[in-house]
């Protein structure tokens, strides 16, 4: 039973972390409508999960649908990581 509250405990704070990194590299595109100052911000916050998708979208290699698959791939990283820290305690 002590497992199922870490488990659910680490997918909110994965969906909310790298959800705000995924809505910030979604914004930097200059033609996007939520392009602002608070990306990079946003950006610097999540930069463990962002780094990987930013490289690639800076050397133009990413599209937004690539994005969505790279995050995809960090948030099962990210979920698994914290899932093993927070079952540990």
């Amino acid at each position: 039973m002590k497992n199922i509250g870490a488990f659910k405990k680490s997918l909110i704070i994965s969906i909310i972390y790298v959800g705000l990194s995924i809505l910030a590299l979604l914004a930097i595109y200059p033609g996007s409508s939520f392009n602002g100052a608070w990306c990079w911000f946003v950006l610097e916050l999540t930069l463990p999960v962002s780094f990987l998708s930013f490289g690639l979208i800076y050397f133009g290699i990413l599209d937004e649908v690539g994005i969505l698959q790279v995050q995809g791939v960090m948030f099962l990283i990210t979920w698994f990581f914290l899932y093993c820290v927070m079952k540990k305690k």
